[in-house]
């Protein structure tokens, strides 16, 4: 594994963390994350992706449709699994699922292929070229650790009982 791409996690906004990486993926890469051995939940975790599977069908092969949310519509869009139709799709993994994307090449024998561009289509060189940026006014890249991409969601829930538990930035406990 290169050096630098998997960290412990620690509840510290300065120190090393499993980074937030996000990336754009074609219609056939999008396809090929959910077309695992176990369907459409296994390889990758989505959010506003649905598909449809039959589990008999061949290995890399079970995935017989895949949609995405489309908020203008307000209704599920099917993705061009062949990825001609030059549309990208956004996606974000933490770093040590992105670390491992240069080696599904390998792993499968080609039946899995993954490359990380950015919003241009341009494949990134290496994961780390698309490190999410919480501040890009400030000069550098001010990384966004996983823990802390869950926190900021966990404060966009509501709370109309009063029963949600929120940790807080202040929280060392994860």
């Amino acid at each position: 594994m290169p050096s630098g791409c998997f960290r412990s996690v620690r509840a510290s906004t300065a120190g090393p963390a499993i980074r937030w990486c996000p990336y754009y993926v074609d219609g056939a890469e999008l396809t090929a994350s959910v077309s695992s051995l176990y369907g459409c939940s296994y390889f990758a975790e989505q959010s506003g992706l649905r598909c449809t599977y039959d589990a008999s069908g061949s290995v890399f092969g079970r995935v017989e449709s895949v949609e995405v949310w489309d908020e203008e519509l307000a209704d599920w869009v099917a993705v061009d699994s062949s990825g001609k139709d030059g549309r990208l799709y956004h996606i974000a993994v933490d770093s040590y699922v992105g670390s491992l994307l240069g080696s599904l090449n390998d792993l499968t024998c080609g039946l899995l292929v993954i490359t990380p561009k950015d919003a241009d289509g341009v494949a990134l060189k290496s994961i780390y070229d698309g490190l999410f940026d919480a501040d890009p006014e400030t000069e550098g890249v001010q990384e966004v650790k996983l823990w802390e991409a869950l926190l900021i969601y966990s404060e966009s829930l509501s709370d109309d009982d009063g029963a949600l538990v929120r940790p807080t930035r202040s929280d060392r406990t994860l």
